[in-house]
């Protein structure tokens, strides 16, 4: 456990929230030592690496979550994922981070999300006079895991914003797994790691660099991307390549335009250096759709639609998975596809100027 100044501490006796998706539950637990303290083995041991005793604190109770919607007042929400305590002990949060959405239940949306009622939630506590007296409920759009008071005890900031999965398809590797980019001279180079990482590993890792306190559960008990990292420290450089789209249509403060922060002049940069369509054909084609919540959309229909306006009519939309091991002989796989796409674009650019079948 880090405790107060983020000092390391061997063991410690805590008293803890231990939540659960109907409500709360105030409870005491003791830090066991160490694992091989043949007087510390009572308790569960849990992957933080400490032991818990299973049992309550006397007086411990089980308190709902209930926000107090006006169409379900009986509605409880779970994922309780993140609690702080004020500094002068007298005020408790809890944090929601999940999915407590809500449903129209009639009308001509009956059944669709009702977005209004579909939220994560603050539940604000007195506990100044022992129980727990729930004074509060914040509604917060999307929330993460972070939680945090301010010295005074007056104010608290909660971490939260949008969604951001990435595109979904069948030439995709998977719908929910996106670029994330880790530089430094600590990182491996030229090294390809196959281990599955996600979000919170990479919030583990970042957490257990600074040594500050985990924002949660979730990385509290995931492991940081040590795969992906060495043990010493190597010579590294690195230089932003600015494409050439954003030159030629943007009004961007960018660096000048040199040989090394610049795409190597082929076909293949030659195509994305200019847009495909202007903004009325992409409105046109996505006429109708929602934009104004994540996860509104068709996601085969934009798939189909990206990909002809991007790609081209001419290539083929890929009808299923390609299966392909994609971890190994990483550097042929790249090549094959950039020659292919280098092909293609040649072709068509033939074609539109009247050289080309």
């Amino acid at each position: 456990m880090i405790g107060k100044g983020l000092t390391h501490r061997p063991w410690v006796r805590v008293s803890a929230l231990v939540l659960s998706a109907l409500g709360i539950l105030c409870a005491s637990h003791t830090a066991a030592k160490a694992d091989g303290d043949d007087k510390s083995n009572k308790g569960e041991f849990i992957p933080t690496g400490v032991r818990i005793t299973p049992s309550a604190a006397k007086g411990s109770i089980f308190q709902p979550l209930n926000p107090g919607l006006a169409s379900a007042p009986t509605f409880t929400v779970g994922q309780a994922v993140t609690t702080a305590v004020s500094p002068d002990g007298k005020t408790l949060l809890i944090l929601t981070s999940g999915y407590n959405s809500q449903n129209f239940a009639s009308g001509p949306n009956a059944g669709n999300t009702n977005p209004a009622e579909s939220n994560e939630y603050i539940f604000v506590f007195d506990i100044s006079g022992g129980k727990p007296l729930q004074t509060q409920v914040l509604q917060v759009p999307n929330a993460f895991d972070g939680l945090a008071f301010s010295t005074s005890s007056k104010e608290f900031c909660a971490s939260g914003g949008p969604d951001d999965d990435a595109q979904d398809g069948p030439d995709h590797v998977d719908a929910h797994r996106s670029v994330a980019f880790i530089a430094g001279p600590y990182v491996k180079q030229g090294a390809v790691v196959s281990s599955k990482y996600t979000t919170v590993s990479m919030i583990a890792t970042i957490v257990d660099i600074l040594g500050i306190q985990h924002l949660g559960t979730y990385d509290a008990l995931d492991r940081p991307m040590t795969d992906a990292f060495s043990k010493s420290a190597k010579k590294w450089d690195f230089t932003s390549i600015v494409p050439d789209i954003l030159r030629t249509m943007t009004q961007l403060p960018l660096p000048a335009d040199n040989a090394k922060n610049s795409p190597k002049k082929d076909a293949l940069s030659a195509f994305y250096a200019r847009p495909r369509h202007d903004a009325n054909y992409w409105a046109e084609k996505t006429a109708g759709f929602n934009f104004d919540q994540a996860d509104q959309v068709n996601a085969s229909n934009y798939n189909l639609i990206l990909w002809k306006g991007l790609v081209g009519d001419n290539v083929a939309y890929p009808a299923e998975r390609d299966g392909r091991d994609l971890s190994k002989n990483r550097g042929a796989l790249l090549k094959q596809w950039r020659e292919s796409r280098i092909r293609e674009f040649t072709q068509e650019r033939a074609a539109q100027s009247g050289g080309g079948n």
